[in-house]
């Protein structure tokens, strides 16, 4: 009898998974870029409300915020403006103590070391921007802007 040879097999680098997981893994990204994208609070309410028109937007400096880092002597310094609308600075200006409160209250409690990790600024703004929220319920904050960040 003739032996007939059979081509080997090769191997499917994902293998019989690898399609649906691959679409199961960037459903996943999809869905968490657009809960992320919605879980920005400033942001929405600030779509919500008709903003972004160049001429209506203000800036109001916040004081350096400096914290204190552990035993070690170094600290935390900060630098905050936050977003409105023109029409609303003076009542941004009149929460600056409670959000000053709120802020520091916040940046107190990180351990020194998590500064080292990446995306620690960014982790930062959000938290500063929900607190802004939810400390200045009334008054439209649209963004919490970090122009200084420092370690000494």
């Amino acid at each position: 009898m003739a032996e007939t040879a059979t081509p080997p097999r090769t191997r499917m680098t994902f293998g019989r998974m690898g399609l649906p997981v691959a679409a199961l893994a960037g459903g996943l990204a999809a869905f968490t870029a657009g809960y992320r994208d919605m879980t920005d609070v400033p942001r929405v309410l600030s779509s919500l409300r008709g903003g972004g028109d160049a001429d209506s937007v203000a800036y109001v400096e916040m004081p350096r915020i400096t914290v204190p880092l552990g035993r070690d002597g170094g600290e935390l310094v900060l630098r905050i403006v936050l977003e409105t609308d023109a029409s609303s600075t003076s009542a941004v200006a009149a929460q600056i103590p409670r959000l000053s409160d709120s802020f520091n209250s916040f940046l107190s409690g990180i351990a020194p070391a998590a500064f080292d990790r990446r995306g620690v600024l960014e982790i930062i703004r959000l938290e500063l921007e929900r607190r802004a929220a939810e400390t200045a319920q009334d008054t439209p904050i649209d963004a919490v802007l970090i122009t200084e960040f420092s370690i000494r």
